[in-house]
């Protein structure tokens, strides 16, 4: 599954404007392991810069598939407009984005990343990967990802 960057992150703010805590875990899930454990403090032995294991944490899991398919996908259902024309346009985002002191300053956004603000494409996209958590679950096997 592929998921623009800038699509990414929209995706992500939504997110946390409906649930904090819960938006975090969703953050949190689609990080290589070597990022996570790095952004923590927490020891990289062993783990390689480049090595796509995600994070992967079982009982997050399990909350972050219910808040995608009991909060996330219903909320961007309810939507009636680009999302991104909720923030006053793209450039207007990429600040508010900017000014992040939380999970989310973990990440860059920039003009020249593609955004898919479409809320019918951005609830796909929540459900696409929510598949994949749901399979990540039921063979109790991390997900492997590559940023780029």
């Amino acid at each position: 599954m592929h998921i623009d960057f800038g699509t990414y992150g929209l995706i992500m703010y939504y997110a946390k404007s409906q649930d904090l805590i819960l938006a975090e875990k969703l953050f949190n899930a689609t990080q290589p392991e070597f990022l996570y454990r790095r952004e923590r403090d927490l020891s990289t032995t062993g783990i390689e810069y480049d090595d796509p294991i995600g994070h992967f944490n079982p009982n997050d899991l399990v909350q972050v598939v219910y808040f995608i398919d009991n909060v996330l996908c219903p909320a961007l259902n309810r939507e009636e407009k680009p999302i991104l024309e909720m923030y006053d346009g793209k450039q207007k985002f990429l600040d508010l984005y900017d000014s992040e002191t939380g999970f989310l300053s973990e990440i860059c956004l920039y003009d020249s990343d593609a955004f898919q603000d479409r809320p019918g494409m951005m609830e796909a996209t929540c459900m696409n990967l929510n598949e994949l958590f749901k399979e990540s679950l039921h063979t109790n096997t991390p997900l492997k990802i590559y940023a780029y």
